[in-house]
């Protein structure tokens, strides 16, 4: 069981519950609060968005950057693979 000082009344508590089990203080509020400004979407890739007034060239251009785009991260992909597994 993991404990954690409680913020507000300052008794060690169990650290896996959100409230503090004495004063009902809530545990990492800190770092709720930060995490809730980042505004991370951490499970989606960045590509280039493809609407459907553009006109058939901007449809054709935009393709082929994703291309692009996929190739890239493709190939930085594998050179992260690459030198994760030479590192010991």
């Amino acid at each position: 069981m993991k404990e954690v000082k409680c913020e507000y009344c300052q008794t060690w508590t169990d650290g896996n519950l959100e409230k503090c089990q004495h004063c009902d203080g809530i545990l990492y509020e800190d770092r709720i609060k930060e995490l809730a400004s980042r505004d991370i979407d951490s499970g989606t890739v960045p590509i280039i968005k493809i609407n459907p007034d553009d006109s058939l060239p901007i449809k054709g251009g935009k393709h082929f950057l994703r291309i692009g785009q996929l190739i890239f991260m493709s190939i930085i992909s594998t050179i992260a693979a690459i030198a994760s597994s030479t590192v010991h």
